[in-house]
């Protein structure tokens, strides 16, 4: 990719009659999708800085030489691969594939990139650093709904073709229920691809004193300042309600259970959006952020149900993530 100029692809579900009529589905709901909390670049700052501070994998470094680990293994797995390509799911600043993307090098040459985000800012800030972190490689940007895309692997073919793949998808389990983005991921892998994942577990041994240790994570000035940044694109200051976050089941029954940020304003809020106008009563929760926590268990119960076996698990020392290779099916 030239650094200077990116070409972008952009799924029909993210084109802008479309995000006008989403976006009113999540006001009117009061269920904001994840993806809307990286829509613009101070969005996707106030979050970059969150995970440098917060997450396992910048601050632990056991943690950080175990994704070494696992990037060599599926360096490994695909070193005879005569064209290679990564495909980044939910990659956010792509700083984990660019890691990966260095210890690739395919017969035909250097692996091509595909990035593929939720929102325009996200994708641009993913195929940036790659431009210049990994100039070798051609980076492709595509914007695209994961939690909507029921085309994903015909879209992806037609931008990477036969290429080898290892797909990585670092933030989407915590972020997306397993059961929206799974099927897509996996029909993705056709025979000797690879799936490399992450998702955030309850840590050892579990019970309301786990859930209270990583609360935390989430209730902090930092992370509520960052979801505050989209009610502030609203034109709402968050400082007319209050925040409010629990540790609750998992209404799949897939995970452990999920952390749940709920905004409940102070008075009636009216919002505006071309022709409509919507109201939120006062007193009413606006969901805007939810993370789900597995357990090893729960992890492999969850790929088994698409076809995915985990060939090697990786756990943090802490116990509070979990890293998963899975071969494409035979």
């Amino acid at each position: 990719m030239n650094p200077a100029l990116a070409t972008v692809h952009v799924h029909a579900g993210c084109f802008p009659e479309a995000e006008e009529a989403a976006l009113l589905e999540a006001l009117r709901t009061r269920e904001v999708p994840a993806r809307w909390l990286y829509a613009n670049p101070a969005q996707v700052a106030a979050w970059r800085a969150i995970h440098r501070r917060y997450a396992p994998s910048a601050v632990e470094p056991a943690w950080v030489r175990a994704f070494d680990d696992a990037f060599a293994t599926a360096a490994q797995r695909l070193g005879e691969a005569t064209e290679l390509s990564v495909i980044g799911l939910g990659c956010g600043d792509a700083s984990k594939e660019i890691r990966l993307l260095g210890r690739l090098r395919s017969g035909g040459g250097f692996p091509a990139f595909l990035v593929v985000e939720g929102s325009l800012a996200m994708a641009l800030t993913a195929a940036a650093a790659a431009a210049r972190e990994a100039p070798q490689v051609e980076t492709l940007p595509l914007v695209a709904d994961l939690a909507g895309v029921g085309d994903l692997p015909a879209t992806v073919d037609s931008l990477m073709g036969p290429a080898a793949r290892i797909v990585t998808a670092f933030g989407l389990l915590p972020n997306l229920p397993g059961e929206v983005w799974l099927p897509g991921a996996a029909a993705l892998l056709r025979p000797g691809d690879v799936l490399l994942g992450s998702a955030n577990l309850l840590p050892p041994p579990g019970g309301r004193a786990a859930w209270e240790a990583i609360l935390p994570q989430y209730d902090n000035p930092e992370t509520r300042a960052w979801l505050g940044l989209f009610l502030r694109s609203l034109g709402i200051l968050p400082e007319e309600g209050e925040w409010r976050w629990t540790a609750e089941p998992d209404p799949a029954k897939t995970a452990a259970g999920r952390i749940v940020a709920r905004w409940i304003p102070g008075r009636e809020i009216a919002i505006r959006l071309g022709a409509e106008t919507l109201k939120w009563p006062a007193g009413e929760p606006v969901t805007l952020f939810r993370s789900w926590r597995h357990t090893p268990e729960t992890l492999r119960a969850l790929l088994a149900r698409h076809g995915l076996e985990p060939e090697r698990l990786w756990l943090a020392p802490g116990g509070d993530e979990a890293l998963f290779l899975a071969g494409g099916r035979a």
